[in-house]
């Protein structure tokens, strides 16, 4: 256990065991630049990406995935990639650690044992992520980071490029979804996007907002304050 990880669970951030498990497997040096190799990457502190993007604090993005309640066989729709460090936890408890069964079962083994590698899926039923972010360069090296992990070769996840406002349709509804950037307004789509009984994590204002869908047009609505976000206007 590295000394992030660590000291997310002794401050309480870190609280549900298949997440425990998640950040343990998921190096977030890996998914960083060059800079951040000297320890940095093991901080809780915010990491400003090569393409100026900011990704969030380990403690804020621990919160936000609780906050979330992945399970297995979840398909999460998340809206802004970054560097694809919580596309892979999120990956890793939906898909109940698949890609690392996939691994463990490749290595060594007998065409005889080909059964016990689980196939690729193409909808999701196996639980997974679908990330969007409109920045070209930050798509492109996400998807590079994940696959380091065999993430997106073995379709656990898939990195859309578009305008996050619209959310994405092709895979909904979701049975989960998180947001890295901070609205003024909750976007219909994203809503809509939402099935009943999901659940919607996203900061809003100085707050992490969750809105659990209880019917077609109805939500229960929780907030969590204390954070500082920078809020993202859509039009």
């Amino acid at each position: 256990m590295n000394k992030l990880v660590k000291y997310l669970i002794d401050e309480g951030y870190l609280r549900t065991p298949e997440i425990i498990r998640a950040f343990e497997f998921i190096d977030r040096a890996k998914f960083l630049g060059s800079k951040y190799q000297d320890g940095a990457a093991y901080e809780d502190i915010a990491i400003v990406l090569d393409s100026g993007e900011i990704i969030f604090h380990p403690s804020t993005v621990a919160q936000m995935i609780e906050l979330l309640e992945p399970k297995p066989g979840d398909k999460v729709l998340e809206i802004g990639t970054g560097s694809g460090w919580q596309t892979a936890i999120i990956a890793c408890v939906a898909s109940n650690f698949s890609v690392f069964k996939n691994q463990t079962a490749s290595v060594g083994e007998s065409s005889d044992d080909d059964d016990k590698i689980i196939s690729k899926q193409t909808d999701f039923s196996l639980g997974g992520v679908v990330s969007l972010d409109r920045h070209k360069l930050i798509t492109e090296q996400a998807e590079k980071n994940l696959n380091e992990y065999g993430f997106v070769r073995d379709d656990i996840t898939r990195i859309v490029r578009r305008d996050v406002v619209f959310g994405y349709t092709k895979e909904a509804p979701y049975d989960k979804i998180i947001s890295n950037v901070c609205p003024n307004v909750i976007p219909r789509k994203w809503k809509d996007n939402l099935k009943v009984g999901g659940r919607l994590v996203t900061p809003f204002g100085q707050s992490i907002l969750v809105l659990d869908k209880t019917s077609k047009n109805s939500f229960k609505k929780s907030s969590y304050f204390g954070f500082t976000f920078s809020k993202t206007v859509f039009a």
